[in-house]
């Protein structure tokens, strides 16, 4: 990832915050009180190399992680694959297969850019599922081509990084 990209990772974390209603800690409880946010991996090869990579699992999706983990939510992560992504020693822990997904379990998504183009068509199915059912979906910077395939992007506003 290109270091001009870096100074907009923290406003669009708060961007993305406030878009998913998330500014508010939730009360203590069990770990089954608490809600389940979905957060959608694209697993593809990053179009910057490893050490983006690595940039996008530590300061986006551990950082999302971290921060809804802190405000009482749960997040479980999903891939096509099901499997960890690993990138110069930094590790996202992937929960699930996409396609065992159930959209009914979550009370949002949130995908990280990721540093790759890549749209699964699964995670495009998702997106659709939990709009229709008036859930919060976000996304992440270059994330929003994934937003954009699932066709709820039309007549709203939204920005990526200028290399996208």
């Amino acid at each position: 990832m290109k270091h001009h990209l870096l100074k907009y990772v923290k406003p669009v974390l708060v961007l993305l915050l406030a878009v998913l209603g998330l500014c508010v800690p939730l009360p203590a409880g069990s770990a089954e009180d608490r809600p389940v946010v979905l957060m959608i991996a694209r697993g593809a090869a990053p179009y910057d190399g490893e050490r983006s990579l690595k940039v996008a699992i530590d300061k986006e999706a551990n950082a999302i992680i971290d921060k809804l983990n802190g405000l009482g939510y749960i997040v479980e992560v999903a891939s096509v694959d099901g499997k960890d992504i690993q990138a110069a020693g930094s590790t996202l822990k992937v929960d699930k297969k996409l396609a065992d997904v159930q959209v009914a379990h979550y009370v949002g998504v949130i995908i990280p850019c990721m540093t790759t183009i890549y749209v699964p068509q699964s995670a495009v199915k998702i997106v659709q599922d939990m709009h229709s059912r008036n859930l919060p979906v976000a996304a992440q910077n270059g994330a929003v081509v994934v937003l954009d395939a699932a066709g709820v992007l039309k007549g709203r506003n939204y920005s990526t990084g200028e290399d996208m």
